[in-house]
């Protein structure tokens, strides 16, 4: 939601935007969760 968000704004504005992962506090030992996150993050990417 918070990256469609931002893409969308950046979109508007004509800027460039440029995800980045940088706080994997939350992984709670699940790997996977980066896996998911990256996927989420290159679906919005790619509109």
């Amino acid at each position: 939601k918070d990256l469609l968000a931002t893409r969308k704004v950046c979109e508007r504005h004509g800027c460039p935007l440029e995800f980045i992962l940088k706080d994997i506090s939350t992984v709670r030992y699940e790997p996977q969760r980066l896996f998911a996150w990256g996927e989420v993050a290159m679906q919005v990417a790619e509109g």
